[in-house]
């Protein structure tokens, strides 16, 4: 029987050879205590956190759960997914996702955008899905 952490080392052991470096940045959210759409504004929190990770397009093949997102419009075939070791930190109130080192490309992680994969307890990966920044920056930054 495969353990959680022998199935943790061949998933690292992937995305190293295959991905790239990717940097995560962490946002709070403030409230301004306006009533217009500027009523809110990010401040980083934390330090950037830099792990491996691996990207790859949406297709949305026919009857793949990216095809089902699709056509409920919270994906589009130009967003990615990127798959990271479970160790990851994905959660917080906004996630900015750079790739390579130095960063070339900002993406920003979906609302509800991230699949763990377990085993028992533990998280061996996860799928988070991701959208370009054409700024390279959230609203609101």
């Amino acid at each position: 029987m495969v353990t959680a952490s022998e199935l943790q080392n061949t998933v690292q052991d992937v995305i190293n050879t295959n991905g790239t470096s990717v940097r995560f940045r962490y946002y709070s959210v403030t409230d301004t205590g306006s009533y217009y759409d500027d009523s809110y504004k990010y401040a980083q929190s934390g330090s950037d956190v830099w792990a491996s990770g691996l990207q790859q397009p949406i297709k949305g093949a026919q009857g793949s759960s990216e095809a089902r997102l699709i056509e409920q419009g919270k994906l589009t075939t130009n967003d990615s997914r990127l798959y990271v070791l479970g160790t990851v930190n994905t959660s917080g109130a906004a996630i900015k996702v750079g790739l390579g080192s130095p960063n070339t490309e900002q993406f920003s992680l979906l609302d509800d955008g991230v699949e763990s994969w377990p085993i028992g307890a533990e998280i061996v990966y996860k799928k988070m899905f991701i959208r370009e920044l054409p700024t390279g920056s959230l609203d609101k930054e």
